[in-house]
């Protein structure tokens, strides 16, 4: 676990989720290479627009090998933080 001042090391960092209205092309695409890259487990694009978040997993140099879109009115949860579910209305 980090603990400290500054920049969180990526190697620390199991799941990142970022919220997107206007960036969803950039979250989804650059981003989403980046994080793969940096190995991070999970990340979550909440798209406003879409009213879904993409949970990718899976990450290699390549990028994310599991990206599944799940709508707002559904149950949402991590599989790299046992116990971290989100109910349907969370988002809605």
């Amino acid at each position: 676990m980090f603990e400290g001042d500054g920049h969180v090391p990526a190697a620390t960092v199991d799941l990142v989720a970022e919220i997107a209205d206007t960036t969803a092309d950039i979250n989804l695409g650059r981003l989403a290479d980046l994080y793969a890259a940096a190995s991070t487990l999970e990340y979550w694009v909440v798209n406003l627009d879409a009213r879904a978040t993409r949970v990718h997993s899976r990450p290699s140099a390549a990028g994310y090998a599991v990206r599944v879109d799940i709508p707002f009115d559904s149950p949402l949860g991590s599989a790299t933080i046992p116990g971290l579910d989100l109910g349907v209305a969370t988002f809605g």
